[in-house]
């Protein structure tokens, strides 16, 4: 399932951030999820710290509080089907938000 085009017009109009199409199933499936704010992201950081255990359920959450489209309720539905999608997506939010940006730097 993807969200129709007047469903992503309504979702930019009330989310004001970038928003991004996460596609899986060879693109004929995909969720909307805001640019991770830095909130998410620090709390993301702070609880693999602090209960390295608990990585994997921080990521899980950190990918539910990016997610906009579909309902939290529909996403329980396919995440029930296939758990590890939500991690796939957390990973993939984590990236957009710079985890995986390559940096270099220079002697001056």
């Amino acid at each position: 399932m993807k969200p129709t085009e007047a469903e992503i017009a309504t979702l930019k109009a009330k989310h004001p951030t970038t928003l991004h199409l996460l596609e899986y199933d060879g693109g004929i499936s995909a969720v909307i999820a805001k640019q991770p704010p830095r909130a998410e992201w620090n709390r993301l950081v702070a609880v693999s710290a602090a209960e390295p255990a608990q990585r994997g359920r921080a990521v899980e959450d950190f990918a539910r509080a990016c997610i906009i489209w579909p309902s939290q309720a529909e996403l329980d539905t396919i995440v029930a089907e296939r758990p590890a999608l939500l991690a796939r997506f957390g990973n993939e939010l984590a990236d957009l938000a710079g985890a995986s940006e390559k940096i270099s730097s220079k002697k001056l």
